[in-house]
């Protein structure tokens, strides 16, 4: 009982001692910030949606009650594939992730915000579309010679219906493959054909033509697959021509009047000893779409001679002393304007003046074209003689006219106008200057063709105040002489380009 006394005391002693403290200290209040961002922590992604070749840029939504400079990022990538997230590889540190994909498909993007006390992560899905599928690839280049090319969209009915923005890409090829300069573009090709060995298939390229080398690219994502240099066959060849031609596509330097042949599938060039020794002053090519396939015919045109031949594959075995087989006589006395087709490579039609009366034309007919001229499976050719009046827009030396199989029209450009030419009109197939279809007024027209599965026409023009081309695609059976002013394109693309020498469709 006496110990039980003293430890209450005891107690009661230090409790009596601690009231008489006068206790001053204070204890530091720590705030710790509230950071939130929108979609963490819900159970799915925030969807974005880019095209391939534009930058995915996303900015996160974030509320934080403190200093906004504490805040560091992290993005990082990863593919995402039926549901399943792939390894991530970071890509920014920044708070605005701007990123551009390679490839077309699906990825999620993992942000991790923190100020070191606190710390958010949230996920993104994006969906990169193939915008490369379906377009159109205009070549072009600038006042330089510096290449632009330039894809343009083909915008899908669920887009336009959502009036997004039409989607334009210049320079594609340096957009899409970091690093690399393209010099002045020629053309450019799509090519679909079958492996040497057939039990391989087929495979397709896009190749882009410059004047120093052929760029092969992967035609969904423009990555570069092979640079082939033109010097690697002549020392200093400047391609100034590109001709797509059907036993092989091949380049021309003017210059030094050589040829560098392409090797589609295994991505060579080399010279074709058949060619060496003969130059040419244009190339007039047709492309045409036949057997589930499209092929090229070219005549091969001197104007200061007045020569006009095309190249035969065997020629040998008919006689002939050249692969490029000429004309013979046929032109004597006339002088060389132009040449041009109906469907594929026959008939031919040669378009000459005369030299004695330069109010006298003739148009040359072909049926078989100039190896077969002699043929007797082929009617022989025939001779037309046409009154030239200064009224008259006679196309010029090396105009093309590109013709509609399903409207019987060649089209043909003269004075930045487009008029309609009816070859069957044997003895006016030309019209008068002021029966054009269509006039640009304060354009150039630099570049037309026709896609002959659409019917589609396709018009490029230059501005020269603004340095800028633009592209026009009209129906081919609205472009007629008696429909003058009432000719509407069924899609425009105001100077998305510089100035424009080719069109590809894809």
């Amino acid at each position: 009982m006496k110990c039980k006394i003293l430890y209450i005391g005891f107690l009661s002693m230090m409790l009596g001692l601690g009231a008489c403290i006068d206790d001053e200290s204070t204890f530091e209040t720590v705030v710790v910030p509230q950071l939130a961002v929108n979609g963490s922590g819900e159970e799915t992604m925030p969807i974005y949606n880019f095209d391939l070749g534009t930058d995915c840029v996303i900015t996160p939504e974030i509320s934080y009650t403190g200093n906004a400079d504490d805040l560091q990022y992290e993005w990082s990538i990863g593919t995402y594939t039926n549901g399943t997230k792939g390894v991530l590889e970071v890509v920014s540190k920044e708070r605005t992730l701007n990123h551009r994909f390679t490839e077309g498909g699906s990825y999620y993007a993992h942000l991790v915000i923190t100020d070191g006390q606190v710390g958010r992560t949230v996920d993104y899905q994006i969906n990169i579309n193939r915008t490369f599928e379906s377009g159109y690839f205009l070549v072009s280049n600038d006042e330089n010679g510096k290449g632009n090319l330039v894809f343009v969209k083909t915008m899908t009915p669920e887009e336009m219906e959502a009036s997004t923005e039409q989607v334009y890409i210049e320079h594609s090829i340096e957009h899409m493959n970091e690093g690399t300069n393209v010099a002045k573009l020629l053309n450019t090709i799509y090519v679909t054909q079958t492996s040497e060995n057939w039990q391989a298939g087929s495979f397709n390229r896009l190749v882009a033509l410059a004047e120093d080398r052929a760029i092969f690219l992967d035609p969904n994502t423009l990555s570069i697959l092979a640079e082939l240099k033109y010097d690697e066959v002549y020392s200093g060849f400047k391609a100034t021509n590109f001709i797509p031609d059907g036993y092989a596509p091949f380049l021309y330097d003017a210059k030094q009047e050589k040829y560098v042949h392409l090797n589609m599938e295994y991505m060579f060039p080399y010279e074709n000893s058949e060619y060496v020794g003969y130059g040419f002053e244009d190339f007039i090519s047709t492309t045409y779409y036949m057997w589930g396939g499209w092929y090229s015919t070219v005549m091969y045109a001197n104007y200061s001679s007045d020569e006009i031949c095309e190249y035969n594959a065997y020629y040998y075995y008919y006689g002939y002393d050249s692969p490029f087989v000429g004309v013979g006589d046929l032109l004597e006395g006339a002088k060389l304007q132009t040449a041009f087709f109906e469907n594929s490579s026959a008939p031919l039609y040669i378009l000459t003046r005369s030299k004695a009366d330069e109010g006298i034309a003739y148009l040359h007919k072909l049926p078989g074209g100039i190896s077969y001229m002699d043929s007797p499976y082929y009617d022989a050719p025939s001779k037309t003689e046409l009154a030239i009046g200064a009224d008259v827009a006679f196309p010029e030396e090396g105009t093309r006219l590109i013709y509609s199989s399903t409207y019987a029209r060649h089209f043909y450009v003269y004075d930045d106008k487009i008029y309609v030419a009816l070859v069957s009109n044997a003895a006016t197939p030309f019209p008068k200057k002021s029966e054009y279809a269509i006039s640009f007024s304060g354009e150039e027209i630099t570049y037309m063709d026709i896609n002959t599965t659409t019917e589609e026409v396709y018009v490029a023009t230059y501005n020269e105040s603004t340095k800028r081309g633009s592209f026009y695609i009209y129906d081919a059976k609205d472009i007629r002489t008696d429909n003058q002013g009432k000719i509407t394109p069924k899609a425009v693309h105001k100077e998305c380009a510089d100035r424009i020498v080719s069109i590809l469709n894809k």
